[in-house]
């Protein structure tokens, strides 16, 4: 499968047969799932290090809610390295993934990062939410980007 994530782009995922595409997908989803990870060494344990091939071409061809809620719960359990494991390889595709129609339980994931004042979420939306005035989640996370990411901006230290 790793071979297929690194030369066929994921454009042509769709294709494939759909039975072979949802075993691949299975398989990936799995791998995700049961996933752990030590942040020190930056490295993967028995699950996790295939799915760390996903790029944002093949999870647009995935089930979005599966993911993302995956996504969102492997990040909250914070256990086994998953939450780095999330925040290092998947965080700024799922949420990307979904700038058009948001995840309910990946919005409140991000309003609470934002509180948090999480580094990768605040330079998601420096880079991609920012730049652009009709990004859907500039009306979503109004209160959140002027309270923490504009507040921030004026508390420069020069």
């Amino acid at each position: 499968i790793r071979n297929l994530l690194v030369v066929f782009p994921g454009e042509y995922f769709n294709k494939i047969k759909k039975a072979t595409q949802l075993r691949i997908e299975n398989k990936l989803l799995h791998d995700f799932t049961h996933a752990t990870f030590d942040p020190d060494k930056d490295q993967c344990g028995a699950y996790g290090a295939l799915a760390t091939w996903i790029n944002i071409e093949y999870l647009e061809n995935f089930n979005k809610e599966k993911w993302t809620n995956a996504a969102v719960k492997k990040f909250l359990a914070n256990e086994n390295g998953s939450r780095e494991y999330v925040e290092d390889h998947f965080l700024n595709n799922i949420m990307y993934l979904n700038t058009e129609d948001i995840n309910d339980n990946l919005k409140r994931l991000i309003k609470k990062l934002l509180l948090e004042k999480n580094t990768t979420v605040i330079n998601y939306f420096q880079l991609f939410v920012l730049l652009e005035e009709s990004h859907p989640w500039m009306e979503i996370f109004k209160k959140e980007i002027e309270e923490i990411i504009y507040k921030n901006a004026l508390d420069l230290p020069f």
